[in-house]
């Protein structure tokens, strides 16, 4: 049972991200990331109110409420924005793979800085290759660019180049930083989906006034086949996210690594396979330090609560 929410965590994972790689070049990022966050924000919403019905605990505390709302708009601006603008930048096979590696990067720094949590020696290994893998995928950003913007590698300037792989990489540490905050909020009891539906509803909310910066005509102008996928990456995301939350219930820490890193091999595959995304030699090499990396981090096994 724990395998197949695991498989299911990472097939929906990644057709999300393609439903997002879709509409990245075409469709502005802040309308794209409050569509999507729509599904998971309802989800979450109505395992609240059943919690509630049935008697059990619903809000949290208000230092936590805000500490939920102020970490949500970061991650909501810094992580889905970012990653949404990276994707139409340098695109998914280098999007996904710089994103995770400075996620777990990330997540292992904070949860030692904030949650007094060790960190291991194979940990410290996994940080050194991750590092190193965004060092060679950020070597061969511009051919990911000039495939993504559809230009000669000549014409990729290095703004281009420095706002894609710094985007990606800033998305990861804004994610980073929502998974130790929920962390620690399951520590002290609070449910998985009263954390999610604050950090998500705070997300339509933010990005969805952010999407009407240029008037109400900015969700219409989308059109309605790149609304239907936005609005499927937002169904998958959900489901994702909750499968995830149960295999990580179920497996071992070993197992809950390689679904990470199965997660970052199919998103490069469809980039190199549906976008025609360039797959070249570094770009192989820096991919498999990415997962050799996420493989190998050690993480303490997490129980996760739905209320």
């Amino acid at each position: 049972m724990g395998l197949l929410a695991g498989v299911l965590s990472a097939s929906c994972y990644t057709g999300a991200n393609i439903g997002l790689r879709w509409v990245a070049t075409t469709c502005d990022p802040a309308t794209v990331s409050f569509v999507k966050a729509i599904p998971i924000a309802l989800a979450s919403s109505v395992m609240v109110l059943a919690n509630a019905a049935r008697g059990g605990r619903v809000w949290p505390s208000l230092p936590w409420l805000v500490r939920l709302v102020a970490a949500a708009s970061f991650m909501q601006l810094a992580g889905n924005l970012a990653f949404q603008w990276s994707l139409g930048q340098i695109g998914l096979a280098l999007t996904v793979p710089l994103c995770m590696g400075t996620l777990l990067i990330g997540s292992a720094v904070l949860g030692r800085v904030w949650l007094i949590e060790p960190i291991a020696r194979r940990s410290l290994l996994s940080i050194l290759l991750l590092i190193a893998s965004i060092i060679v995928l950020s070597s061969i950003a511009n051919q990911s660019a000039a495939s993504v913007q559809q230009l000669e590698i000549d014409q990729v300037s290095f703004g281009l180049l420095a706002g894609g792989v710094g985007t990606a990489c800033l998305s990861g540490l804004a994610y980073a930083l929502g998974n130790v905050v929920i962390r620690k909020a399951f520590a002290e009891q609070m449910p998985v989906a009263t954390a999610l539906s604050i950090m998500s509803v705070t997300g339509v909310v933010l990005l969805g006034g952010l999407s009407l910066r240029h008037g109400t005509g900015t969700l219409a102008a989308i059109g309605m086949e790149n609304l239907g996928a936005v609005a499927v990456a937002g169904v998958f995301n959900a489901v994702a996210f909750y499968s995830l939350a149960r295999a990580l219930q179920l497996l071992s820490v070993i197992q809950a690594n390689l679904i990470c890193a199965s997660q970052v091999a199919m998103s490069v595959a469809c980039g190199m396979i549906f976008f025609g995304e360039p797959a070249g030699t570094l770009q192989f090499c820096g991919i498999g330090l990415t997962i050799v990396g996420l493989v190998t981090m050690r993480r303490q096994a997490k129980t996760v609560s739905d209320g």
